[in-house]
């Protein structure tokens, strides 16, 4: 890379997200714990209370999805519609084991929490993600802690606990998602008057050069005596035209920086979109066993999910950190050195740069494309519909579960 190459710290913008994600994730474990208790009729109204908190009426997620059906003629979209039926469902099945239940019911009330931070945010990863999890904790792992033998139900407990821990740090690169999300919207936002206005500034300077023969002449002798051996024999006037021109094109570099920085979020959205998939239908599709000498093989497929989410998390945050660096880069042109030359010199290099950035897109872009891929096939999957449409039958699933407690009497 050229030496105008971006001076990022570790303390950047997205090192600082990580950072407050991790403290929030914390501190909605310590909340649950604290509000968790030994007796679980409280611990159940507790989490009932938090899905019935979730204000979807003031929810900053797109109303495409609020208003996403699976099933057409239900009443709400389906994320209202699984608070509703969760909250119905544990009213009406109150947990009645006598074994000891708290840290599953401190995992699902941390997740309803999730939920309810998601909607009211506009996270759509994470409230998709959450809605998920808590649907499986409500209605099959709570509902199912085995009975009888003392040491099966501390074992079943044990693993739960691993599994939904694992759902919960899910939700948490959901979330990183769902920023990154935000970051392309941004972009977009901040791309289209960058380029209205260099439009409008060549269109004027072309205007200017057919109105003007004068500066039009100048213009010429630029082109014509632009090696810097001949620049001796510029007038005062043709190194103002000079000036004007190099102002121009650093304004097309930034134009183009950052219309590559877009380029490269939505490449890296895509990626991470597609992992977060995959990862999800690993998780959703684990048979949830009860047998105790299952467990093992159990636990040991969570801790590869972990690990996976893990890498994940890992890669995005190498990416996140890349697109910190074009900022910089975009920043620098506003704080190059005066001079006439150092600025003609830095506009040169940063159109190798944007070069260079191209390739490197086309690079990950192909790698992204293979890791998605590879990922698939660890499924049995061989293409993105199928894994579309492996999404779709778990959200019919799901859709059918929670229509059936809201037809319970």
């Amino acid at each position: 890379m050229s030496d105008l190459k971006a001076t990022t710290s570790r303390s950047s913008f997205w090192k600082d997200w990580k950072e407050k994600r991790e403290a929030k994730k914390q501190e909605r474990q310590e909340e649950a714990v604290r509000a968790t208790t030994d007796k679980i009729a409280e611990n159940e109204n507790k989490i009932i209370g938090v899905l019935e908190s979730v204000d979807f009426l003031h929810s900053k997620l797109p109303d495409y999805i609020l208003e996403q059906k699976t099933v057409e003629d239900h009443p709400y979209g389906d994320l209202e519609y699984a608070a509703k039926a969760l909250a119905l469902f544990m009213k009406k099945n109150p947990q009645d084991v006598i074994l000891d239940i708290r840290e599953i019911d401190e995992k699902i009330l941390a997740l309803a929490y999730m939920f309810r931070d998601a909607v009211k945010n506009g996270e759509p990863n994470t409230a998709q993600a959450t809605k998920s999890f808590l649907t499986r904790g409500i209605t099959q792992i709570r509902t199912h802690v085995p009975s009888g033998i003392k040491d099966n139900a501390k074992i079943y407990v044990e693993s739960y606990v691993k599994y939904l821990d694992t759902c919960i740090t899910y939700c948490e690169l959901a979330r990183t998602v769902d920023k990154l999300r935000d970051a392309v919207i941004s972009d977009e936002e901040t791309l289209q008057p960058m380029e209205e206005n260099y439009k409008d500034r060549v269109a004027q300077y072309k205007a200017e050069l057919q109105a003007d023969e004068e500066k039009a002449k100048l213009a010429k002798i630029i082109a014509e005596t632009y090696d810097q051996a001949q620049r001796s024999t510029w007038s005062e006037d043709v190194r103002k035209v000079h000036i004007e021109m190099i102002e121009l094109a650093l304004s097309e570099v930034s134009v183009e920086l950052q219309r590559v920085k877009l380029i490269q979020d939505e490449t890296k959205l895509t990626t991470a979109n597609g992992r977060l998939d995959v990862i999800l239908v690993q998780v959703q599709n684990m048979p949830l066993v009860t047998d105790p000498n299952e467990m093992n093989k159990f636990q040991e497929t969570v801790d590869d999910i972990f690990r996976e989410i893990a890498k994940t998390d890992q890669e995005i945050d190498e990416s996140l950190r890349t697109m910190e660096d074009i900022d910089e880069r975009i920043k620098q042109i506003d704080s190059l050195p005066g001079s006439v030359r150092a600025r003609e010199i830095a506009s040169e290099k940063m159109q190798g740069i944007i070069e260079e950035l191209k390739k490197e897109q086309e690079d990950e872009l192909s790698k992204s494309n293979e890791a998605a891929d590879a990922a698939r096939r660890s499924l049995g999957i061989k293409t993105q519909e199928e894994m579309e449409e492996l999404k779709k039958e778990q959200e019919v699933q799901q859709s059918e579960i929670l229509e059936s407690m809201m037809n319970i009497n």
